[in-house]
């Protein structure tokens, strides 16, 4: 199965069934597949892959991600901590939506915010 498909699979399985399934995985395919998902269901999955493989898969990961996933495990599981992800862009307030893409351009499309930034463009 390529990652994509991986992904999907493990993004419709409980935790600890998703865990199995990226088991045969290196860690480095298993973080590239966890950064595609919501950070809630990658936290997830996170700890369902024991102590040792968990940071394992963080230790291969970018590290603006691994700091971010690391930084969200300390959080409590009901709370907003827990789902954060590291900031792709950073703006001044005042710096309008459309000043702020022609200085950075667009945001990586797998993430959230970028989709936020097109819906608010043309306001």
């Amino acid at each position: 199965m390529d990652r994509d498909t991986i992904a999907g699979e493990v993004a419709r399985l409980a935790a600890p069934e998703a865990a199995a399934l990226l088991a045969p995985l290196d860690d480095a395919d298993v973080a590239a597949v966890l950064r595609s998902l919501n950070p809630a269901v990658a936290d997830d999955v996170l700890l369902a892959l024991g102590e040792d493989r968990r940071r394992a898969v963080i230790a291969a990961a970018p590290s603006d991600e691994a700091r971010q996933w690391t930084r969200n495990l300390t959080y409590p599981d009901d709370s907003v901590g827990r789902v954060m992800e590291p900031p792709h862009a950073v703006f001044l307030p005042g710096v309008t939506v459309a000043d702020g893409r022609r200085e950075h351009g667009p945001l990586p499309r797998a993430r959230h915010a970028d989709r936020a930034l097109r819906r608010t463009a043309g306001r």
